[in-house]
């Protein structure tokens, strides 16, 4: 969970790294016309969009993979990947995080050269459903290592420093 952050004037600049976010829909309130920024949405539309729903939807697509790639449908959950780059910072989107029960796994084979995109093509034909796709590629390797290698650790106390050891 990321807390909001003040701006150093006092209030939160609204930058992506102060935004709240959280995995847990009930972490986000129901929306209302009395909060800011929903004053003007037509919330009477939008409403089943904020509680759960059982998933009735049809979806239908289509997907161009080259050779060293592979798509699979899944069950998001169980894969590592799943939620690993993103937390949701809305209460929909925390809600089809919880909830999808299947979505794509596309993955790119370590230091494979695509000859051509990845094309994945998903229309919503009828009903609701939660989703969610997972891509992997080698490149998330290097980004989960640098994210580990600037992440404070929590095991530390006071400012991170080699004086005197070096």
């Amino acid at each position: 969970m990321t807390a909001t952050l003040a701006h150093s004037h006092g209030a939160p600049t609204g930058s992506p790294s102060e935004r709240f976010t959280s995995r847990n829909p009930d972490d986000f309130p129901v929306p209302s016309t009395a909060q800011e920024d929903w004053r003007f949405s037509p919330l009477a539309k939008l409403r089943p969009f904020f509680e759960p729903f059982e998933p009735d939807g049809v979806i239908e697509g289509e997907q161009t993979v080259p050779a060293g790639a592979q798509i699979e449908v899944v069950d998001p959950s169980t894969l590592a990947a799943f939620g690993s780059a993103l937390t949701p910072g809305d209460r929909p989107s925390a809600l089809a995080m919880k909830h999808a029960r299947r979505g794509l796994h596309i993955t790119v084979d370590a230091g494979a050269e695509l000859a051509e995109p990845i094309v994945v093509r998903r229309t919503g034909v009828s009903g609701r459903a939660y989703t969610h796709h997972v891509v992997e590629a080698i490149f998330k390797a290097c980004a989960r290592a640098l994210r580990a290698a600037v992440e404070p650790d929590p095991r530390a106390s006071g400012v991170p420093s080699t004086k005197g050891v070096l």
